[in-house]
Order: C-alpha cells, then structure tokens, then sequence
C-alpha cells in the first residue's frame, strides 16, 4: 500500500461517531485541496469494509457513493450514528470533522519540487544522443522504459525496469509516481539528452518530471507533454514541450525529432515498447 492511501485509511479512522467529513477536507489535511479526487478513487477502491468510508460526502454534502452498497447502504450507516441526510445531503455545518492529524505529506512534497527549481539554472549543452523515457502500467506495477537514438536517428540501445507502483497519481505531483520507473530505466545512459513524457518547467512549481528526474540523473532534459498543464502553455507539432533540467533550448527538439508524430520519435518508441511490455507486467 502506498503511503498516501496509508494516511487516507488512518484518517478514516479519526473520524469520531455522528460526525462526517468531506474529500476537501481531507485533502487539505493532507497539504493540497487538488487532491480530493484522487482520494475519491482510494476510497473507490477500498476492499475492507471495516474502514467507515461512508463517513465521507461530497464538498455540497451530497452522500457521493458508497463502495458497500452505493448511496442507500450510505444514507443508513449515516442515520445509524445519529446523523439526518434531508433530501440526499448532510448538513456540513452541523455533522462536519477536520480535525485529522496526519502529516501533511503533500505540502512537504510540493516544498521539495519548490526547492529542486530552485536549483534548476542553465547548463552549456551538448549532446550527441537522445534518450526517450515513458512509463506504462497494470493496475499496481509499472514499467519504465528508456530508448537511446543517436545523432541520426538510430536506436542504439534500450532498458526498462519493472516495479511496483509507491505512489497514486494525484495531478502536479506526478514525478513522485513515475520518477522512480524513468530513473531506473535510464540511469545507465549518459551524456545524452533526456526526453521525459512529461512536463518540464510548465508547472505550478516549475519541476515537472522532466526537472525532477534530469535533477536526479543529472542529465539535461526537455519535457514533451501530451496535454498542457499550464494555460499558456504553447503546442508544438502535437505536443507540449518545455525545457527540464538544466534548461536546454526547446530548439533541440528540432535536432531529435526525427519524424515522429504526436512526439519526436524517441519519445514514441519508448511508448511503443512500454506499452508491449505493460502485457507481461504482474497483476495485483
């Protein structure tokens, strides 16, 4: 079990009798509000029916559902603590808990991505190599791949590594989910520029995986998202592209696309064989 589903189940917990909370709050506890959704999948997926998820409503005070028998099985365990549900809500200013005590585990990750940019300065560049890097995965496990091209456009080598996934995808804090796979995959290939399917400095904090993991490797690196995060952020031939690690010029890009569509082909092949690969991965 990942550490933030850990901390969302011990949340659960605290939630006293006849009282309920919200995904908000609970995200909030954790250190960013933008999480909310992603605890309403964690608790989506909950198995144990021990844990009182039903004490968890939506932001209006509407029930939401209830993976042990949707709304109505909802709505009685509620009443069943002593708390009144009028016409599918819960009063929020009478029933609602915030008093978690928990480590606010996303703040201290974005105080981190904080200081890698801070770090992040301008670097000479110059490389002769490209290297590709994506991720892929099958319910708990991933794979990270990395495809090396030369000058010319040939592959001259590949890696992946197999793992299990340690972290959920909650959005803007995605390298700590995929880094682990991208670093693996290419730690053994140097003096190359890094390709990362991800965003650069196009970021609420300026590291998006391809900062994130170029600081790990210390590698130059350009990030080259399929959809923006930012909404000034400019598409280039299908992609999203902004400078990583070290902050090579996003001209490089023309020197390695080498015909690729959506992506320059590095960053396509590497997809192309995770998603091969994601095939043999291990189910949970």
């Amino acid at each position: 079990m990942d550490p933030l589903t850990e901390l969302v189940h011990r949340m659960l917990l605290q939630i006293p009798e006849g009282r309920v909370t919200t995904y908000g709050a609970m995200a909030r506890a954790l250190g960013d509000p933008i999480a909310a959704r992603t605890i309403a999948r964690i608790l989506s997926k909950n198995r144990d029916p021990s844990l009182p998820c039903y004490k968890v409503v939506m932001g209006d005070g509407s029930l939401g559902g209830y993976a042990f028998g949707g709304p109505a099985e909802k709505k009685r365990r509620l009443e069943g603590e002593g708390i009144r549900v009028v016409n599918g809500k819960v009063d929020l200013r009478k029933y609602m808990f915030e008093g978690f005590d928990v480590p606010p585990i996303l703040r201290r990750m974005a105080e981190a991505q904080e200081r890698i940019a801070e770090r992040n300065k301008p670097l000479e560049v110059e490389v002769e190599c490209v290297v590709g890097v994506d991720v892929a995965y099958n319910e708990g496990w991933g794979v990270g791949v990395a495809v090396v091209f030369d000058g010319q456009g040939n592959i001259v080598d590949k890696n992946w590594w197999v793992g299990r996934v340690r972290f959920p995808y909650v959005p803007t804090y995605l390298a700590f989910r995929e880094a682990p796979f991208m670093v693996k995959a290419s730690e053994k290939f140097r003096d190359c520029l890094l390709l990362v399917d991800g965003h650069g400095i196009a970021h609420p904090r300026r590291c998006g995986e391809a900062v994130h993991v170029g600081a790990v490797l210390r590698m130059p690196s350009i990030g080259v998202a399929k959809r923006p995060l930012m909404r000034d952020h400019e598409k280039i031939k299908g992609s999203y592209p902004s400078p990583g690690w070290g902050l090579p010029p996003i001209d490089l890009l023309n020197r390695f696309w080498f015909g690729g569509r959506r992506q320059p082909e590095p960053l396509e092949e590497a997809h192309r064989l995770a998603t091969r690969l994601r095939a043999s991965l291990p189910r949970e």
